[in-house]
């Protein structure tokens, strides 16, 4: 049996129930939080590989090897982003609970850089 196989089982198996928990949470810390959990099953799933026997096989994983670190520095990035706005609206509102945070632009008028962070939000949720 070959030793990637479990691995990729396992990170499969990873990958779901964290999108599955993700789904279920109202707390937006929480639901980055299970969707970093999910994007680190998918990477250990990348970077396994099940068994390396055809050449084509061979060139896809190290493609995936070196590929790897730049997603990884990427999602650091971004979900660092989407973090700081979640602190962001939580100073701003007090609020944690997606289902009580409807009309963000009322209570965050008084900040002077709201379009930034807006913007900022918006272009790290997009990647």
């Amino acid at each position: 049996m070959v030793v990637g196989v479990p691995i990729l089982a396992a990170g499969g198996g990873t990958a779901v129930l964290g999108i599955l928990h993700a789904l279920m949470q109202n707390d937006v810390k929480r639901v980055l939080a299970y969707s970093t959990i999910e994007i680190s099953a998918y990477l250990c799933r990348a970077w396994t590989g099940a068994g390396v026997r055809h050449e084509w096989m061979a060139r896809r994983r190290c493609a995936g090897f070196d590929r790897g670190p730049v997603h990884v520095l990427n999602h650091a990035l971004f979900k660092s982003i989407l973090f700081f706005g979640a602190g962001a609206v939580l100073t701003a509102t007090g609020e944690r609970n997606m289902d009580r945070l409807g009309g963000l632009i009322h209570p965050m008028r008084s900040r002077v850089r709201v379009p930034r962070c807006v913007c900022r939000y918006l272009c790290a949720a997009a990647a």
